[in-house]
């Protein structure tokens, strides 16, 4: 098994210093599109943001937030007892005309169009434990999408969001309301109710789906404490292997 982190922190770097002068022709925006098409990862950034992005990525570059995304999905790979090769990558990106932050945050857990791609905001206070949680997440999340070939029901979606939490050291929180919706609602497939469990009901409404009665994150609030709860009792490598089993 093996990690492959793909820069793109230097990359960024780079690019943001390169001038906007001209819009869509401009000297910054035409370099970022030759990367992108070069194959370099960077598509989950935004190019011609006003906000100081660059400033994020230099912290980030400082703390060495590539060799934590290594470290930490290495680590996470062994956990489960997998001996995949996945591919990570970093994407510090901000709010625009292209960009809605809540439903690209929500695509990202139910709908991810590049597995590999740990999704930041340049406005979170993120620091080496942040940057290590999030990996440890979106390993489990790599792992598990790379074994589907279908769109995933809402329980097992719920019981992979909930071991990338608990793997992450995440408390959860049990709620009635939302083991009563997995227990009616869990051969539902859709994206709309995926995201109402998960994220709430208005997460739902923004994205224009039907509420489901739970509050913010109330879901996978859940679904974390009932994997932890899970975890007192059995081994983390029989819980991944009974959650990537349901993945196929």
């Amino acid at each position: 098994m093996a990690v492959l982190v793909v820069p793109t922190l230097q990359a960024m770097i780079d690019i943001y210093s390169l001038s906007t002068v001209g819009g869509d022709r401009s000297e910054r925006f035409l370099t970022y599109v030759d990367a992108c098409r070069a194959g370099e990862r960077l598509h989950g950034y935004n190019p011609m943001t006003t906000k100081p992005v660059a400033e994020v990525l230099e912290r980030m570059a400082t703390l060495d937030a590539e060799r934590l995304l290594l470290d930490a999905g290495s680590e996470t790979l062994e956990i489960l007892g997998v001996d995949d090769d996945i591919e990570l990558f970093i994407s510090v990106t901000a709010p625009g005309i292209w960009t809605d932050r809540q439903a690209t945050a929500i695509d990202h857990a139910v709908a991810p169009r590049h597995f590999g791609e740990l999704l930041l905001w340049f406005d979170d206070p993120l620091d080496s434990l942040d940057i290590r949680t999030a990996a440890i997440e979106q390993t489990v999340r790599v792992v598990w999408w790379a074994r589907r070939h279908s769109q995933p029901k809402l329980d097992e979606i719920a019981y992979c969001e909930g071991l990338a939490g608990a793997l992450a050291g995440c408390h959860g929180v049990p709620s009635g309301v939302a083991a009563e919706t997995v227990e009616v609602l869990g051969e539902d497939a859709s994206r709309a109710t995926a995201v109402a469990y998960l994220f709430g009901d208005e997460s739902a409404r923004h994205l224009g789906y039907p509420p489901l009665g739970l509050d913010d994150n109330e879901g996978r609030n859940h679904s974390i404490a009932a994997i932890n709860t899970t975890l007192l009792t059995t081994s983390t490598r029989d819980v991944a292997r009974e959650t990537l089993r349901n993945s196929t």
